[in-house]
């Protein structure tokens, strides 16, 4: 199924061969002033840092049947995901660095199988 899906969308037409590694634009300099990750904005004296991050977990465990019983009954799977997201920008101005920083907690969602 993802197969044809991507064959659909023309990823698959060319052999693997013919593909090139990505290479980043001029316009993404980096702006070492303000340490490794930064990206110079063109054309100005403003510095952007994207981060984040995604995690997701799959657990599975014994439901037991009743309390105090000590057997084990249905068994629960479970997977869940959640984000974090941090953008961070900084530009010199004549009274020294302005910075803008926004973080976000991407709640994700959970799944349970029985």
């Amino acid at each position: 199924m993802i197969g044809a899906v991507l064959a659909a969308a023309g990823f698959l037409s060319s052999p693997a061969s013919a593909l090139e590694p990505w290479v980043a634009p001029e316009v993404a300099r980096p702006c070492p002033r303000f340490g490794p990750g930064w990206i110079e904005v063109p054309g100005s004296r403003t510095c952007v840092k994207i981060g984040g991050r995604v995690v997701a977990e799959y657990g599975t465990s014994a439901k037991p049947v009743g309390p105090g019983l000590g057997r084990h009954g249905e068994r629960l799977d479970g997977f869940s995901t959640r984000a974090k997201v941090r953008a961070e920008v900084r530009t010199e101005t004549e009274l020294g660095d302005v910075t803008f920083v926004y973080q976000a907690d991407v709640p994700g969602g959970r799944a349970l199988a029985r």
